[in-house]
C-alpha cells in the first residue's frame, strides 16, 4: 500500500493541510498513521464529507443572506451615483442637461 503525506493529500482534495491534520486527528481518514509529526494517509483513501457545509447548516445560510444583501447594496450604490460613473464612463452636463450630485460636490471644493 502506497502512502501520501497531508500536503500531497491536501493537494490531490483541493483543501488545507491543517484540515487534513484535522481529519486524522478525528479519526475520519480510514488506515492514516501518524508517524512523528507527520500523517501518513494511504493513496486509496476517500476524502471525508466536510461537516462545516450541510443542508441545513444556519451559518451557511446567514453566509449567503448577507453576500446577497451586500450585492444588493452595491447595486443600490451604482444607481445612486450612476452606471456612467461606475462603467469609468464622466458624465457631464451637456449630456443630461445637468450637473450630477456628485460633480457639484467635487465643485464646491
Amino acid at each position: 500500500m502506497e502512502f501520501l503525506t497531508a500536503t500531497e493529500i491536501a493537494r490531490i482534495w483541493e483543501i488545507t493541510p491543517r484540515m487534513i491534520t484535522n481529519y486524522c486527528e478525528s479519526g475520519r481518514i480510514k488506515g492514516a498513521i501518524k508517524k512523528g509529526r507527520f500523517w501518513l494517509i494511504p493513496s486509496t483513501a476517500e476524502k471525508p464529507e466536510d461537516k462545516r457545509y450541510s443542508k441545513g447548516n444556519v451559518n451557511i445560510e446567514k453566509k449567503h443572506k448577507f453576500e446577497k444583501t451586500v450585492s444588493i447594496v452595491l447595486l443600490h450604490i451604482c444607481i445612486a451615483v450612476g452606471f456612467f460613473a461606475c462603467s469609468g464612463r464622466r458624465e457631464t452636463e451637456e449630456t443630461y442637461g445637468y450637473v450630477p450630485a456628485v460633480r457639484q460636490v467635487d465643485a464646491q471644493r
